[in-house]
């Protein structure tokens, strides 16, 4: 039964992407490393400079003659993610430069809820004095109502470069 647990909760964390950080949940580094002697490090200050190409494949055989190596990338499908969270995750991996494309898929849907303020009056009873007072009581009783929300899924792809000497 532990066991199934789990492998329930490993499941739901690998199809969630660990949260909304989805550049650093599915980033995968170069196979080859670079070695220090030879990385030219980022702006201390410095942003890493975000490039969105028409064709990634050119951007990238440009970048590999201009002296530019991979650090690695990320690769995901899903809702439209904040550019600003792949400059952040590229800062903190070392990178000077990120080429990032998405490309639509498929519209995805799932259940959600819009919810209705709804009221009802409950009487409410009061004894002052010997008199019997009675009065109402507001009560929420806010309605849930289901629909399908849809949102484009795209395949987003991010590849981070580093500058050599």
């Amino acid at each position: 039964m532990r066991l199934r647990l789990l492998s329930v909760f490993f499941m739901a964390t690998m199809l969630t992407g660990c949260g909304t950080e989805y550049y650093k949940a599915s980033y995968l580094a170069a196979p080859a490393p670079i070695m220090p002697a030879n990385a030219v490090p980022a702006e201390r200050d410095g942003d890493p400079r975000l490039i969105f190409p028409q064709n990634m494949d050119e951007v990238l055989y440009y970048y590999s003659y201009q002296n530019y190596a991979v650090l690695g990338e990320s690769l995901f499908n899903g809702p439209v993610e904040d550019t600003e969270k792949a400059r952040k995750y590229a800062k903190e991996i070392g990178a000077t430069h990120v080429i990032m494309n998405a490309e639509y898929l498929y519209v995805g849907s799932k259940k959600a809820h819009f919810y209705r303020d709804n009221f009802y009056l409950r009487p409410t009873y009061r004894a002052d004095n010997g008199y019997i007072e009675r009065g109402f009581e507001k009560i929420a009783d806010p309605i849930a109502i289901p629909y399908k929300k849809e949102f484009p899924i795209y395949k987003q792809r991010a590849v981070y470069l580093m500058k050599l000497q």
